[in-house]
């Protein structure tokens, strides 16, 4: 049913629509439409075929907290440590592409120390200069790149955690009407995660209604209130389904004949 692929998924019905319809075809299973009306899947088949299935925990798309994003997983000590050794390589670096190197030899050195840095002078800028460089160059713009990547991710990423948890407030409720206020104290109760102000609630909660979709309206107090009529229709009638099915195995296993009878 959409609304359970919802709770697990996190899609809003049309999309768990999508994919229960994918799986009726790759699965022969049956659309079917109850007495609400519903619309569900009925996968006899299946179920005939596999047997036992082992059970596992449901985890509901509300329980998947998405943990912080980290720029590089260093403590803020190894980090001072790492950015000290690395600035010292630019910087040495940085002299040694940019110098003569033969007005640096030890006073005193033989002349073919001193024609041999002449003579091989850009290639050892190369070696010890210019690679060095670039790559303690790199070692800073990397992450400073990537911390405005994750400053992107993290909203999202909050984003994504507010609306989970919505979701919960909305499925524990079975998408009846609820005020902002009433959605307000249901994310807060009991969470470890920041508090939620009503007027945050209330912009993802109108993004919700058109997701999902719900429907606004304003209660007798004047509040502005939301409710899932479809979600509540279907969570009603899993129950009432589950009960009453019974499963199709009155043909029970199939067997293949050698003698082809």
């Amino acid at each position: 049913m959409t609304a359970e692929l919802s709770a697990l998924a996190g899609w809003t019905l049309p999309q768990a629509e999508t994919f229960l319809t994918d799986c009726i075809l790759r699965y022969r299973g049956e659309s079917k439409i109850s007495d609400d009306p519903v619309l569900y899947g009925q996968f006899d088949e299946l179920m005939r075929g596999v047997g036992e299935v082992e059970t596992g925990e449901v985890t509901y798309y509300w329980d998947e907290y998405e943990p912080e994003y980290e720029l590089n997983g260093n403590s803020a000590g190894q980090n001072l440590i790492i950015c000290v050794m690395n600035g010292f390589n630019l910087l040495i670096a940085g002299f040694i592409a940019t110098r003569d190197l033969t007005q640096f030899a030890l006073p005193g050195a033989p002349p073919d120390i001193l024609s041999w840095l002449a003579a091989n002078s850009a290639w050892v800028q190369v070696v010890l200069g210019w690679i060095p460089l670039i790559f303690s160059i790199l070692f800073f713009v990397i992450p400073v790149v990537r911390w405005f990547q994750i400053r992107t991710l993290q909203q999202r990423r909050h984003e994504q955690n507010v609306r989970k948890r919505l979701f919960k407030a909305i499925f524990d409720r079975r998408g009846q009407p609820q005020t902002v206020d009433d959605v307000t104290t249901a994310v807060n109760r009991s969470s470890g995660e920041e508090a939620l102000a009503p007027s945050g609630v209330e912009v993802a909660l109108k993004q919700l209604a058109l997701d999902m979709p719900g429907d606004m309206d304003v209660s007798e107090t004047a509040q502005l209130q939301f409710a899932f009529p479809r979600l509540t229709a279907e969570l009603a009638a899993v129950g009432r389904l589950r009960q009453s099915r019974r499963d199709d195995d009155a043909l029970g296993t199939i067997m293949i004949e050698s003698d082809n009878r």
